[in-house]
């Protein structure tokens, strides 16, 4: 998978905060091989790592994908819009912590924050 169409989320104040393009190409891969229905990210940041998710959306996978970002940027809000099935994405935005607290039974959760 290509992810070059979402090298805009690079450009922020904290880049080494981003997860790298090798690590994005394997999620959307393990993503592909699964048949996982509910998958939670925490911490979105601008979004290149929640590529991964949004693009396995578009290619067929079928799964409700929660983001917990308490500050979301308009990076990630850019990468939500790509998504061809966005009642499949839902944002929450409070912390981790409060997010696991209230919301549970997920296949994967993917911990990308502080």
């Amino acid at each position: 998978m290509d992810f070059t169409r979402y090298e805009f989320t690079l450009n922020c104040d904290h880049p080494n905060w981003i997860t790298d393009k090798r690590h994005v190409e394997i999620i959307y891969e393990f993503l592909m091989r699964s048949d996982m229905k509910r998958i939670a990210e925490i911490g979105s940041y601008t979004g290149f790592s929640t590529a991964a998710f949004i693009e396995a959306l578009n290619n067929g996978k079928d799964f409700k994908l929660h983001l917990s970002e308490p500050r979301p940027t308009k990076q990630l809000e850019a990468v939500m819009s790509m998504c061809k099935k966005p009642d499949n994405v839902v944002l929450h935005t409070q912390h981790g912590e409060k997010f696991l607290e209230d919301w549970q039974d997920f296949d994967l959760v993917f911990v990308d924050a502080d």
